[in-house]
């Protein structure tokens, strides 16, 4: 009789939070005793009731907009901040960009826009001698490396092979906690239609001149009718370093960050590649310029793609030749070269224990969405910090569940799952906060509701609550592209007052 195999299931991650009195943060609570003692002190020492009185009551109240928080983690701050940034862009004509020869100042170049146009690409070689570019956010002064996957997929793979992928993908992400520097990873997975050329190529590049017609026929018509109706599926891994040396706080230029990264790339290109990532390599200038191109124009997919067919090579893209000839953001869209994109971000993971296939849902190509891009984003915490974090959040949990008899079994099931953390770290897991953007592009008259409502079908399949970036379309959109942008640098509010 055969054994029945169980299944490993994952889980047990969190929103992190602070402990304060009811459902507020330490940071809100704090402020409120400080707020309070100040106004009994003006209201002892001036005997003016109403200034103590009015100065209690507006700070109550501001500290209420920004710490009472709907069920996608949002307060009523943060959806006010986004309104009146949003209509003040409207009225500065900001939402609206057009570059190319239609623009004065671009000088005929197609510069990115938003939160991209303050960036820079250069090109190193790594230990290897292979080529790979860098790209460099000047206003926050990161740099990230772009490296393209080839992940297999989990059909016909037996189950013990992608538990070791999980695993793998586990000790990679461990692994970023130790590197120096390293302030972000993305995962991206991108679907959009298959031209056809790329399998017409291989073929032919393939075919031996002296092969039976029929042979030639027959790969002939498979060249024809497999493109068809077929998806074309992208992976990129991309990783953001701090532009600091390893020993001193001083910043490094580009150079001296090019010569840190070309010797780290060669063991992070091998372990990838243990994790299911099949064949790793690092995208040249080029190819990072192309893979935006096609982000923010998906009709030019189809030209490049013959072109390389044709001429045997990629065509050569110039980074400030990569961005949308006019593009405009919207509240709840963003339009860009005859395409319309909509994009969201995770407000809440799955709850309770997930398999390794719960994503298959949200990652597989859709035939009702023309592009979809799902990016994940791991921030993890440097080692060395690592245990005091955990130790902070066990305390945190244990001190909520101590100070609220009401929702005893939900915070002692917090409690529980903090000391489990506290304990796998003590044996070496990595930890990371981590988030997610979805963006689906269609046609430039598509239905907004009709993708929307596909979008939020997959999710709920993935179980996973999203949530659109109303008023921030295009910085959303930027976000999810595999770039290595950091989405809490370009934050109004400190990490402290959204805790």
């Amino acid at each position: 009789m055969s054994e029945v195999r169980k299944v490993p299931g994952y889980g047990n991650w969190r929103k992190p939070a602070s402990a304060g009195v009811w459902k507020f943060s330490a940071f809100t609570t704090y402020s409120f005793v400080v707020l309070f003692a100040v106004s009994m002190l003006i209201i002892l020492f001036t005997n003016s009731l109403r200034v103590g009185g009015s100065l209690l009551a507006v700070g109550s109240a501001a500290l209420g907009v920004f710490s009472i928080r709907g069920r996608s983690g949002r307060s009523v701050g943060d959806v006010l901040g986004d309104r009146m940034s949003f209509f003040r862009s409207r009225r500065a004509g900001t939402d609206k960009y057009v570059s190319g020869l239609l623009n004065v100042a671009s000088r005929g170049s197609y510069r990115l826009p938003g939160i991209l146009a303050a960036s820079a690409l250069y090109e190193a070689r790594d230990a290897y001698g292979r080529l790979f570019a860098v790209l460099h956010h000047q206003q926050t002064g990161y740099y990230s490396v772009i490296l393209e996957v080839s992940p297999d997929g989990m059909a016909l793979v037996d189950r013990d092979v992608i538990d070791n992928w999980v695993a793998q993908w586990g000790q990679f992400l461990a692994e970023l906690g130790q590197q120096v520097g390293l302030v972000q990873a993305q995962a991206c997975i991108e679907t959009a239609p298959d031209s056809g050329f790329g399998l017409r190529a291989e073929i032919e590049g393939n075919m031996a001149r002296d092969a039976h017609p029929l042979a030639k026929a027959m790969l002939e018509e498979v060249a024809d009718s497999y493109p068809v109706g077929s998806a074309r599926i992208a992976g990129f891994v991309t990783l953001t370093y701090a532009g600091q040396a390893r020993s001193t706080a001083r910043a490094l230029g580009v150079k001296d960050m090019c010569h840190e990264l070309s010797s780290q790339l060669p063991g992070l290109t091998s372990m990838l590649s243990g994790a299911g990532a099949g064949n790793v390599r690092a995208l040249d200038g080029a190819g990072v310029a192309a893979l935006v191109r096609v982000a923010y124009d998906p009709d030019s997919q189809d030209v490049f793609s013959r072109a390389a067919y044709e001429a045997g090579e990629a065509p050569k893209i110039r980074w400030k030749d990569a961005g949308p000839g006019a593009s405009k953001a919207y509240w709840d869209r963003y339009r860009h070269e005859g395409a319309t994109s909509i994009t969201w971000a995770m407000c809440d993971a799955p709850r309770g224990v997930v398999r390794s296939d719960v994503l298959s849902s949200l990652l597989e190509p859709s035939s009702q969405i023309r592009r979809k891009r799902v990016t994940l984003v791991y921030r993890p915490i440097p080692a060395g910090k690592t245990a005091t974090v955990v130790d902070k959040d066990k305390r945190n949990a244990d001190k909520r569940l101590q100070g609220n008899k009401k929702e005893t079994a939900r915070l002692a099931l917090e409690a529980a799952n903090a000391a489990q953390t506290a304990s796998e770290e003590a044996s070496g897991a990595g930890l990371e906060e981590f988030g997610m953007f979805v963006t689906a592009t269609g046609a430039w008259d598509c239905s907004v509701d009709d993708v929307a409502a596909v979008v939020d079908n997959l999710a709920s399949a993935a179980r996973i609550r999203l949530r659109r970036c109303w008023g921030l379309q295009d910085s959303g959109f930027a976000a999810c592209l595999p770039l290595g942008i950091v989405p809490s640098e370009y934050s109004l509010l400190p990490a402290v007052m959204e805790g």
